[in-house]
């Protein structure tokens, strides 16, 4: 393809150059009619110097005519000097049509476009070489899989996960307004499909910004128009209502989701699990609300920070998650903070404000388990690949000074 864009550039170019080289063929005819004309002329003038001595010409009719006849020849002259001028500048123009597509090349193979040109080429013989190698896919930069999917996006545009893809990576690389045109193309592909809507109101959730969380709610509502009973965008408008320190709404979505589970036979399972510590979180941040002069009790006060090794290795917009366990015998934790890895370097304080559930507070435990994790699946539960720093276990007698939680370990 390459190849026929710099034929066709260099074809126009000496089509438009050559159109005055026409104009000097053309004048090489008239030269050799000025020739003709000054041998006219003067067999011309004789004719009229005969007629004038014959008597048949008076000396006024004579010398008019003869006036004539040089004004003729002078007119030509003039025209023999233009295309004089013209024919010494037709070997500049040749000159220029063997140049200008030599001169275009060089610059081209020798610029930083014939360098990306054939980056771009490899990478799609690669693709093609690889295609089923999950192992090549992930060694790939972000550059180099932006540059494949707008590729392909440009062949296909049409293609509603590519554009999800693309959004996807983008947010990974930290180009929020690109990652959202990258989502607004792919819904209005389709404007009553549900899948790009979930997905990016999933990510705006993730990101947590006010402006985030309103798209978010937006994207939800309309699918919520669309398809009424879904239930993964009720669970996240739940979400949503959370963010907005709206417990009571919060609680009352899920709450539903439950009992319609129980009214369909739908019993135990990780969902179900997941909503009652929810609705524990959301109940236990209503009471604070209504009753600001709860006491606090425990206060733990943590810095954290990723190691230096992995620093400019780990996309800023990947969820930590802060856990602090107790030794009552229940896996899950008496607290847990979610922050994100661009938010690092950290100091926080933990209270008994953010117990997860109602009378199960870090004052009340005699031990404390406390770790930071970076976590690539984006879930709360722990995953082979996380980062994780080191536990620490904390007595009553040493919760008082600020503990240091370094983000150093693969789990």
């Amino acid at each position: 393809m390459l190849w026929i864009y710099l034929a066709i550039v260099s074809l126009v170019s000496i089509v438009l150059l050559a159109l005055p080289l026409r104009k000097v063929r053309k004048s090489s005819a008239d030269v050799h009619r000025l020739s003709l004309n000054k041998a006219v002329y003067q067999d011309r003038l004789k004719e009229l110097e005969n007629d004038r001595e014959l008597q048949q010409l008076s000396e006024t009719e004579f010398e008019a005519l003869k006036q004539e006849l040089k004004l003729t020849l002078l007119e030509d002259a003039e025209r023999q000097h233009e295309i004089k001028n013209a024919s010494d500048h037709s070997s500049l123009y040749w000159i220029t049509l063997g140049i200008i597509p030599i001169l275009a090349l060089a610059i081209y193979f020798t610029g930083d476009s014939w360098t990306q040109y054939q980056h771009w080429q490899q990478l799609k013989e690669e693709a093609a070489a690889n295609k089923d190698d999950p192992e090549w896919f992930n060694s790939m930069t972000y550059g180099d899989v932006l540059l494949m999917l707008r590729t392909q996006l440009d062949e296909r545009p049409s293609d509603t996960k590519g554009w999800m893809f693309l959004g996807s990576v983008l947010i990974d690389a930290k180009a929020k307004e690109e990652a959202y045109k990258a989502f607004e193309r792919a819904i209005a592909i389709n404007k009553t499909d549900i899948a790009p809507r979930m997905q990016f109101a999933q990510i705006l959730l993730k990101l947590g910004g006010d402006e985030d969380i309103k798209r978010a709610e937006h994207e939800l509502k309309t699918i919520l128009t669309i398809q009424p009973e879904h239930q993964a965008a009720r669970l996240m408008v739940g979400y949503v209502r959370f963010q907005q320190q709206q417990y009571q709404q919060a609680i009352n979505i899920w709450q539903q989701l439950i009992d319609e589970r129980n009214a369909a036979g739908v019993e135990g399972g990780e969902g179900l699990k997941m909503l009652q510590a929810q609705i524990a979180q959301a109940k236990v941040r209503l009471e604070q609300q209504a009753n600001p002069e709860v006491i606090e009790g425990d206060k733990l006060t943590l810095n954290i920070a990723l190691a230096p090794e992995f620093k400019g290795t780990v996309a800023p917009n990947l969820p930590v998650f802060i856990s602090v366990k107790g030794d009552d015998g229940s896996p899950a934790p008496v607290a847990v903070k979610r922050i994100t890895v661009a938010d690092l370097p950290v100091q926080m304080v933990l209270t008994d404000r953010d117990a997860m559930m109602p009378g199960r507070v870090m004052s009340s435990m005699n031990e404390l388990t406390v770790q930071a994790r970076v976590s690539f699946s984006g879930v709360a539960k722990s995953q082979p690949g996380d980062l994780s720093s080191q536990k620490i276990i904390l007595s009553k007698n040493k919760r008082s000074n600020a503990i240091s939680l370094l983000i150093n370990e693969k789990l």
